[in-house]
């Protein structure tokens, strides 16, 4: 027989502490307040204990979990959010740290989920390369320049208020591009990086013509083309 069940038929009586009336076997006020000093005053010993219960406890833990997730979806999408934002930098961490473990699981996961959704997956990045051009572009270009050696990204932002700017317009012939290249005003084989202002957008026989040039060398061969 449990303690609940034990104590639950006893007469009603008056608590040693608040004296408020309670049949059983404590006062759940007190008996609360009194976890909640216990708890605050041991705080780090708590810790351990519920961690030490939860791994060695882990299915029972994960059915209480699923099983109060589907009876408060509001409460908890409110706490999850909640975690997300306060948590934010913590989780990063933890996140990455996980992936350095599980590697060999990550790969796993993956190729399984690839054979059994191809199509799925296809279909998802046509429609984010539809809705996300720039992304995708300076995607590509930074990892080109990650061969030759820069660890530092391509604002897919800053592309974009450059095909506002140009008007979609190549940088040097000044012709309306119906697809453009990003280019490094100073070359990265004679020192360039990927800053936004070390970067316009030309169209692909300017930027094949001025292959490692800078911006004043190529304007001068075009003017002596032109001349």
């Amino acid at each position: 027989m449990t303690d609940s069940k034990k104590y639950a038929d006893r007469s009603e009586r008056n608590c040693v502490k608040c004296g408020i009336l309670f049949s059983g076997y404590r006062c759940k006020a007190c008996q609360s307040k009194r976890k909640k000093e216990y708890i605050e005053k041991n705080r780090e010993r708590v810790y351990e204990y519920n961690n030490e219960w939860a791994k060695a406890n882990r299915e029972k833990v994960n059915e209480w979990q699923t099983t109060w997730r589907k009876n408060n979806p509001e409460k908890f999408k409110s706490l999850s959010k909640r975690s997300r934002e306060t948590r934010r930098e913590i989780r990063k961490i933890e996140c990455a740290e996980w992936r350095k473990r599980n590697t060999t699981r990550i790969k796993k996961w993956w190729q399984e989920y690839k054979q059994q959704h191809a199509e799925r997956i296809k279909e998802n990045r046509r429609k984010y390369e539809r809705e996300n051009p720039e992304k995708v572009k300076a995607g590509k270009h930074t990892r080109r320049t990650r061969i030759l050696g820069l660890d530092s990204k391509i604002d897919s932002d800053y592309v974009k208020f450059l095909k506002i700017v140009q008007g979609m317009r190549c940088n040097y012939c000044e012709q309306t591009m119906s697809d453009y290249q990003i280019d490094h005003i100073v070359p990265i084989a004679r020192g360039g990086d990927n800053r936004n202002e070390n970067l316009q957008l030309l169209c692909a026989p300017c930027n094949r013509q001025k292959g490692a040039k800078t911006d004043s060398e190529y304007r001068e061969y075009l003017n002596a083309i032109h001349s």
